[in-house]
């Protein structure tokens, strides 16, 4: 869905109903995923920036103790690294970082 609201010029944003799901990775690094296979480097770099906000929020709610126990965490790096391709360098590195 997020790609089709990108491609009729809707916007993709976290704080939409359809996205906002507290802190999830999962959604925005599928959204990557997808938008990688049809070349869309707009909606990429969206993604992109939707989860290294969610990140850089949930490691300030902790006081710099990075707990993600309420994140999908693991789910969202297995996609990523499974769905990428590996010189896909920038979305791997925000997980592994």
């Amino acid at each position: 869905m997020a790609l089709f609201r990108h491609l009729y010029g809707l916007p993709y944003a976290a704080d939409l109903p359809v996205w906002h799901d507290g802190l999830s990775l999962l959604p925005h690094g599928l959204v990557y995923i997808t938008a990688a296979k049809y070349q869309s480097q707009t909606l990429q770099t969206e993604a992109y920036s939707n989860m290294r906000n969610n990140l850089r929020l949930q490691s300030k709610v902790r006081s710099n103790l990075l707990v993600y126990s309420d994140l999908d965490l693991l789910d969202a790096i297995r996609a990523m690294f499974a769905g990428t391709t590996s010189h896909d360098k920038r979305d791997r590195g925000l997980f592994i970082r």
